[in-house]
């Protein structure tokens, strides 16, 4: 599991810069993601380009570029789309396992950008074979579970957000991300360490920087959860989970090719 934390955690492009094979790849050992078979893995090796690398900071696909097909292997990255008001609006927040420009490929450029919040690596496969993959079931299958993990995680942060409450949008924010990294392994304590600050949060949220403050300020108050200095701690989960109007961890959908 060390192995796998590591390469899921690293905040080090160095570290990560070795070749990784799909067959032996260590986020396929993450027991809640769901995986290509091992005969699947090697297949997708044809379809594989290589390795990209990218520093904290950098964008990895920009709004209205050329189609491009990636999985993030290691390290943190965002989504945002730009608002008419010269603001933007964090959409998403990338882990490891995730995919990166599926809409590119099939419905053409994106109005996102995605930045990368640590240094990344990324394994990229071929746009214009998309098609031959989806001739492979498993992979049509793969990908198609990991855009409706997608979709179902949009809809309900836009739920959120459209309650109108910033508390109930920042404890879906936290609830949906503690899943997340919980299934990949990377809590502690009831607690987890992230890239994030106060920034990101109210651009998630969709709220000034001072109203945001306000909330958190609340949350602590009553013992429900603390943020600081880019550390999420949790004290009672329940509660923060009937806040956020979740019930159950989504998560446990979520697939990685």
């Amino acid at each position: 599991m060390h192995r796998i934390q590591s390469a899921v955690a690293s905040n080090h492009v160095g570290a990560a810069r070795e070749r990784v094979w799909c067959l032996t790849c260590p986020l396929r050992q993450i027991p809640a993601l769901h995986g290509v078979s091992d005969a699947d893995a090697t297949t997708l090796e044809e379809f594989k380009q290589g390795q990209r690398f990218a520093e904290a900071a950098s964008v990895i696909l920009e709004r209205g570029a050329r189609p491009g097909l990636f999985t993030l292997f290691s390290g943190w990255a965002a989504e945002y789309r730009a608002l008419g008001s010269g603001e933007r609006q964090l959409v998403a927040i990338l882990l490891p396992g995730d995919l990166i420009g599926l809409d590119t490929v099939m419905a053409g450029p994106s109005e996102s950008t995605i930045i990368a919040l640590t240094p990344v690596m990324l394994c990229s496969f071929a746009p214009a074979r998309v098609d031959e993959m989806f001739r492979h079931e498993s992979f049509m299958r793969s990908i198609t579970r990991a855009a409706v993990a997608g979709r179902r995680r949009l809809v309900d942060s836009l739920t959120a957000l459209g309650a109108g409450r910033t508390s109930r949008a920042l404890a879906h924010f936290v609830v949906t991300l503690h899943d997340r990294l919980q299934i990949r392994g990377l809590m502690h304590d009831g607690g987890f360490k992230t890239p994030l600050g106060k920034r990101h949060l109210a651009e998630a949220c969709g709220v000034t920087g001072v109203h945001l403050h306000r909330v958190m300020q609340f949350l602590q108050a009553e013992r429900v959860m603390s943020f600081a200095a880019g550390q999420f701690s949790i004290y009672d989960m329940e509660r923060l989970r009937r806040m956020a109007g979740l019930s159950v961890n989504g998560a446990e959908a979520e697939t990685v090719l």
